[in-house]
């Protein structure tokens, strides 16, 4: 393919000709969930650098006025007729849309996690989530021309079998935002995350554990997001349960603490980029900062026991001047390493 073999340092794709499909089966315009703003920020950079087209395989309206609703039965000759460069597939279980890729197509896949290491992860809290080993899932991700991970630590793990040159790693953006006027008095500590278990399983530690050691803070704390669809009636008095937000920027503009109570999980935690980029103070565990943790008590507090987090809590509530030399650490952490051009710029050099 010599269009996508051309040099990109002096075009972007859109100059060079380059037609991108991106295909996947989730609503990842629904706020407060990691992976649909992964998908949302992913639209984004490639509409602005190539000849771009959105594929939905779901059943919702989707709204965006462009993109392009497929039914399995149309995808062949859909593709076929579009005549992209490259494929890229939202997460291994549409792997078998690669059936349907045109041959000289280039097809990538945005993995976002290991499935392997989320399951372990579920197995031992006793959750449930879709068998998948190793094995099973590079034997399955091997059939793409290329693999996008979130960090470095899971490309390493798959690189020992499938070899670098195929492995690309694009974390998740966030632009800095301009963060709010910060008040003196700390009125709202909050979280924001979706219904997955982890989540579930954190908040109900965090108030049941966390919380009881907070004093007059606890009446502060509310969990936001989709995370209030969740069916388990883990919440009491103490812990405000936040409607649905229409704005990422502006909840975290209401936020003067930000927590991350994950105690197991997989890969990148999006909501811990989310709260760096827009300079929230944020308490999280070894878990919410997991391939963060250079930033660790520099940009945000680690905490891994009730005792310890609750300390950090209220360590950053009666310390004005360490909660804005957090602030100002995320922001500078999150122009350096989590610009769009920064975490897809190897997207460029198809």
């Amino acid at each position: 393919m010599d269009k996508v073999a051309a040099s990109p340092n002096s075009q972007n794709l859109t100059e060079r000709g380059i037609s991108i499909g991106l295909i996947t089966d989730l609503p990842f315009w629904e706020l407060g969930n990691g992976q649909n703003a992964r998908i949302q920020e992913l639209v984004r950079f490639l509409e602005q650098h190539s000849r771009f087209t959105l594929y939905y395989l779901g059943n919702e309206p989707i709204p965006y006025p462009k993109a392009v609703t497929l039914t399995p039965d149309h995808i062949k000759a859909r593709l076929k007729n579009a005549k992209h460069d490259l494929i890229i597939i939202e997460r291994l279980h549409l792997d078998w849309v690669l059936d349907f890729v045109p041959k000289g197509t280039e097809s990538y896949l945005d993995a976002l996690d290991l499935l392997s290491d989320r399951f372990r992860a579920f197995q031992a809290f006793n959750r449930p989530c879709n068998a998948l080993s190793f094995d099973e899932e590079v034997t399955r991700m091997s059939k793409f021309d290329k693999v996008i991970f979130l960090q470095h630590e899971e490309l390493e793990k798959v690189k020992r079998t499938i070899p670098s040159e195929r492995l690309i790693c694009c974390p998740h953006p966030v632009k800095p935002q301009k963060p709010a006027i910060m008040r003196k008095q700390v009125e709202h500590i909050g979280f924001l995350g979706g219904p997955s278990w982890p989540n579930i399983d954190g908040v109900q530690w965090f108030h049941d554990t966390v919380m009881p050691l907070l004093g007059k803070l606890a009446e502060k704390c509310s969990a936001q997001g989709a995370f209030i669809h969740s069916p388990f009636s883990i919440f009491s008095p103490r812990l405000k349960k936040g409607s649905p937000i229409a704005c990422l920027a502006s909840y975290y503009q209401t936020v003067d603490i930000a927590f991350n109570p994950m105690l197991y999980g997989s890969g990148l935690k999006i909501k811990t980029i989310e709260a760096l980029g827009h300079g929230v103070p944020l308490v999280t565990t070894r878990w919410g900062a997991q391939g963060l943790m250079e930033g660790a008590n520099r940009c945000f507090l680690i905490a891994d026991t009730p005792q310890e987090f609750a300390k950090a809590i209220a360590k950053l509530a009666s310390s004005f001047s360490l909660r804005r030399q957090l602030s100002q650490n995320a922001l500078k952490m999150a122009k350096d390493r989590f610009s769009a051009k920064a975490c897809f710029n190897s997207l460029l050099q198809i």
